[in-house]
């Protein structure tokens, strides 16, 4: 029988998988917890939130908790910034990507429903190169053809 991991063993697992690597914090669930799957546990602390993973280092790190003020404003240390770069949080990227990948859906649909429109109107022949135009159909429902 398998011992449940909690919040509170998080960070001796972290600091496990930080000194030793990925390899060594596996095996230590396997052994002392009995776990089949111990990449799952590490993927509970990745959505805890409490934690951040870097992919570039390939190590954990206390995830920062922005106050309200912190997310709305500029901070003293970005302003000063010699360099001119501000750093953005990583709750802010995944908000913009999933913003974005809606966004992207959102027009993958609309485009979807005008083909479909279209098609009630145009089929087209491609082993014979000819396109079919029901211009009745068009002009009974409110469009006007032009070619050029």
């Amino acid at each position: 029988m398998a011992t449940v991991i909690n919040e509170s063993m998080f960070p001796d697992l972290i600091s496990c998988y930080n000194k030793e690597g990925k390899t060594a914090a596996y095996n230590y669930l396997r052994t002392q917890f009995g776990l089949k799957h111990p990449e799952m546990v590490f993927s509970r602390i990745k959505k805890s939130g409490k934690f951040f993973f870097d992919p570039a280092t390939g190590k954990f790190s206390p995830a920062k908790q922005l106050s309200n003020e912190d997310a709305v404003f500029i901070g003293l240390d970005a302003l000063c910034n010699p360099t001119g770069k501000t750093s953005i949080s990583q709750e802010q990227n995944t908000f913009a990507e999933e913003r974005s990948a809606a966004m992207e859906k959102l027009i993958h649909e609309l485009l979807g429903d005008r083909l479909l429109a279209l098609s009630h109107y145009i089929s087209m022949d491609t082993v014979n190169r000819t396109v079919f135009i029901d211009q009745s159909s068009l002009q009974a429902d409110g469009y006007r053809i032009m070619t050029h």
